[in-house]
């Protein structure tokens, strides 16, 4: 029995914009049931959410003046600022019951990563990007309505052991406030 219905399932794809890991995590189902439902009722995938985040971010940047590139490596896209400056873009969405948004930054040992010179094996197996080694800084990207919650970290800024990064749009009092749309923060090196 489908715990979502077709109509539900095409408006989260198409008017909201989610993955099929964002709505899996919504209705704490697998996620390859949503893969599954989706191909049933013929659903086309969305892109990357990143892809709907990076015309967004692109114009707050070029209005703070700076000159943006996009730069693309195997399976990633990054921007570059001024043609120095790195920054790797992530999104979510808000989780309705709590308000959160969360970042996964390790991924699970079956997915066949391998520990080099930009990449750890954390002790319960999975592994984790050393996001100084790749990028300036992080974009954390917050799909919400009626608007989207951006904040901005140092790349060095985030231990190399954390597995998951939650932000709180609407607390008053985050210990990661001072990185809410903190554009100020990016610097020429």
């Amino acid at each position: 029995m489908a715990i979502i219905d077709e109509e539900t399932l095409t408006k989260l794809y198409k008017e909201d914009k989610l993955s099929d890991v964002e709505i899996a995590r919504r209705y704490k189902v697998d996620r390859t049931w949503i893969v599954h439902l989706r191909k049933k009722w013929m659903i086309e995938k969305n892109n990357d959410s990143r892809q709907t985040a990076f015309p967004i971010i692109e114009s707050m940047l070029l209005e703070k003046g700076w000159k943006v590139e996009f730069t693309y490596s195997s399976n990633e896209v990054s921007i570059l600022l001024n043609g120095k400056i790195k920054i790797e873009i992530m999104t979510s969405t808000i989780n309705q019951k709590d308000k959160t948004a969360h970042f996964q930054l390790s991924t699970k040992e079956s997915d066949g990563n391998i520990e080099n010179e930009i990449r750890i094996r954390l002790p319960n197996g999975r592994t984790r990007k050393i996001f100084y080694k790749t990028c300036d800084y992080i974009i954390f990207f917050v799909f919400d309505s009626p608007e989207n919650h951006i904040w901005i970290f140092k790349s060095d800024d985030i231990p190399d052991t954390l597995q998951t990064l939650s932000l709180f749009p609407y607390s008053i009092k985050s210990k990661y406030d001072n990185h809410k749309e903190n554009w100020d923060i990016i610097k020429v090196k």
